[in-house]
């Protein structure tokens, strides 16, 4: 494998992993903050922040080798190949991606059993402002964006040879 391929299979992988946090990281934040009034600003704001990460998620994966020609990532090795042994392409894909859904599902587990557990504690306690504070359960968005991205992160790790074979 050269160096080329390798460079440009980590920004395929940056990628991939950049619009998953992306999409369900930032974008509930921004829904929830103009959940209360929609003006035609905020529709304007959140398309232009979809198109944006979509056309970043584009140009990272489609025009890879070109990002890799504008800075010189190949450049200034003393050789051109490396040598990994008989490990090919598709499987640093596919070690890449089980990382990227094994990131993915362990970080938000937590956040999602803590939210079940708060749900919980609402429905069978009475008083519950007393013993959680701010972090009343009324609304469940974001318990529904752990789980989808629990999800993500189960269909990344189960199906990383199907996804791999895309990206390639």
């Amino acid at each position: 494998m050269t160096k080329r391929d390798l460079f440009i299979l980590i920004i395929k992988l940056f990628a991939l992993y950049a619009l998953i946090t992306s999409l369900f990281g930032v974008l509930p934040m921004l829904t929830s903050t103009m959940r209360f009034e929609w003006t035609a600003f905020d529709v304007l704001y959140l398309l232009a922040y979809i198109a944006f990460f979509c056309f970043l998620f584009y140009l990272l994966t489609i025009k890879s080798d070109k990002i890799v020609d504008l800075l010189k990532l190949d450049k200034g090795f003393d050789s051109d190949f490396i040598q990994f042994g008989s490990i090919e392409k598709i499987q640093i894909i596919q070690l890449g991606l089980i990382i990227t859904g094994g990131l993915i599902f362990i970080s938000d587990l937590p956040e999602l059993i803590v939210g079940i557990f708060n749900l919980f504690k609402a429905n069978v306690q009475k008083d519950i402002e007393d013993t959680l504070g701010f972090m009343t359960p009324q609304n469940n968005t974001y318990l529904v964006i752990d789980f989808i991205r629990i999800l993500m992160g189960y269909l990344i790790l189960t199906n990383h040879e199907y996804i791999a074979k895309k990206l390639l």
